[in-house]
């Protein structure tokens, strides 16, 4: 049962639809193959403005997990999918506004599973669902639910959103972690440039690091863009990938830079170059 504080501008309605399963990381689990409807009879909420395709279905009281489907169309505007004939030249991989294809759902799940599985704190992959009554207007797509579990349903984009109390409730979390660090900021870099270390030593690239793709609990999310050894790029790719690694440094600086603005922190360049070094980066 989910019991909610989320705003009232973010109850919505949803409704099921028949589905087929292509990945499920458990028979035990419930499955939630829901699209925004304002017609429908589910609700489900979006944590904030920032949330354009994505929603909380449940949470797992046991376990202290919120469940997230993603690619349940717009949570914004009353019509679910929007084809806007954005595309290539030749009108193929057409972009459609509130659609998980099954390629990225694919890629997310898998790619989610195993930077998981390198011990960097993630939300964690449930299942990925094809919906097979879902008719988009100007296209062939099928629409696909991306079901995953997150400790904190709010990204740091969100923050700003929140009240005082309810942000403060998770910063003291971190103290959760035993960071022997006594700023804010200089917590979330240990995090960050760990998993930036953990990840470029398993030749991973995230490729989307930024303040929407981590939770207030510091789950790093949303694996569509990023490359594993199990996810390779295409061959073109697959060239250049190790040479935006240290682009990932500055997307880290990036985030640690909006922690000392949220929290009025000043921020320890000094300390903050340590950690870099530490992690074995230097700028």
């Amino acid at each position: 049962m989910l019991n909610t504080t989320f705003r009232k501008e973010g109850v919505l309605k949803g409704e099921l639809k028949t589905f087929k399963k292509i990945f499920s990381n458990s028979k035990d689990i419930n499955l939630y193959p829901i699209i925004i409807s304002v017609t429908g009879d589910k609700i489900v909420y979006s944590p904030s403005s920032f949330h354009g395709r994505s929603v909380v279905v449940d949470y797992c009281s046991h376990k202290r997990e919120y469940i997230i489907i993603k690619g349940c169309g717009l949570t914004y505007y009353p019509y679910n999918f929007i084809n806007t004939g954005e595309g290539d030249r030749e009108g193929l991989n057409t972009f459609i506004w509130g659609l998980l294809t099954k390629k990225d759902a694919i890629q997310d799940y898998k790619s989610g599973n195993y930077i998981s599985n390198l011990g960097i704190l993630t939300n964690q992959m449930q299942a990925v669902l094809e919906l097979e009554d879902v008719n988009i207007k100007n296209s062939n797509e099928k629409a696909h639910i991306l079901q995953y579990s997150v400790k904190c349903p709010y990204r740091l984009s969100d923050a700003h959103l929140l009240t005082k109390k309810e942000l403060n409730k998770w910063v003291n979390d971190w103290n959760s972690l035993k960071i022997k660090q006594k700023k804010k900021h200089l917590v979330v870099a240990e995090v960050l440039f760990k998993n930036l270390q953990i990840m470029h030593n398993n030749n991973v690239l995230h490729n989307a690091i930024h303040v929407q793709n981590y939770t207030l609990s510091l789950e790093l999310l949303d694996f569509e863009m990023a490359r594993t050894p199990e996810t390779p790029y295409n061959k073109a790719d697959e060239l250049d990938f190790m040479g935006l690694y240290k682009r990932e440094v500055f997307h880290c600086l990036e985030i640690i830079n909006f922690i000392c603005y949220l929290l009025k922190e000043n921020m320890d360049s000094n300390e903050l170059d340590k950690i870099i070094k530490k992690y074995g980066y230097s700028l």
